[in-house]
């Protein structure tokens, strides 16, 4: 039930083109599967590892597949058996629009190689603001699935491992991608502008409906009939 890896690739390249259009995307790193690097596998499984740590060193090995705007990134993965997607929020700007600002010309410095990239990461690591996103992971993983105690589908909100927001749908990195956009990006979100595709416009909470008419719902061996009573996503 898993997207084919066709349909995987297609879903993140439209993402990236919804983000362009909502004028939150800044740099489209990898169009495939992402494999992170052995450093934030390696700080993903260790329990004394910081959000900021994890954060920072996907940023430096680029360890995303969408980099967004506001240093905000996205992971998409996907096996033969599952999928895994992240949102990986800046922890140290939080809504700080003059400081993301700030920043995104200095990337320019990066880029052209005026600083360094360590110069650039340790600038951001002096900035700190209040008002945070909690980073959210999504997971679909059949063959962990054990009814109303390991969700087939399901979310995990914040830095904590054990909470798992059970969901009835497959999602797909662009339905993923633009719900984050939503939630956490609403700035940019609340357009009049519509987005041309063939012979119709979309705004953008008509994109993310159409996004998730593409996502399937899970049948009664990966979603019990317990389950449907209970709080979920769906």
């Amino acid at each position: 039930m898993s997207l084919s890896e066709k349909e995987f690739v297609q879903s993140i390249g439209r993402l990236w083109h919804r983000l362009e259009f909502l004028g939150v995307g800044e740099e489209f790193s990898h169009p495939v599967s992402l494999t992170p690097s052995n450093e934030f596998i390696r700080l993903a499984l260790d329990a004394s590892t910081t959000y900021e740590d994890l954060y920072l060193c996907g940023l430096k090995n680029r360890d995303f597949n969408i980099l967004l705007s506001g240093f905000s990134y996205f992971q998409f993965s996907r096996s033969v058996d599952g999928m895994r997607f992240a949102y990986y929020p800046n922890p140290l700007l939080g809504a700080a629009t003059e400081a993301i600002s700030e920043l995104s010309e200095k990337k320019e410095y990066v880029d052209e190689g005026i600083i360094s990239l360590e110069e650039y990461l340790h600038e951001i690591s002096e900035l700190r603001f209040p008002v945070q996103s909690p980073p959210i992971r999504y997971e679909y993983d059949p063959n962990a699935y054990r009814e109303l105690r390991h969700p087939c589908s399901h979310f995990h909100v914040g830095f904590h491992s054990d909470n798992r927001w059970a969901a009835s749908r497959i999602f797909s990195p662009e339905a993923f991608g633009l719900w984050m956009t939503k939630l956490y990006s609403g700035g940019a979100w609340h357009t009049d502008a519509r987005l041309a595709l063939g012979d119709k416009s979309y705004s953008p909470e008509e994109l993310l409906a159409k996004a998730r008419q593409g996502t399937t719902s899970l049948g009664d061996d990966y979603f019990a009939a317990t389950e449907n009573l209970t709080f979920h996503i769906s």
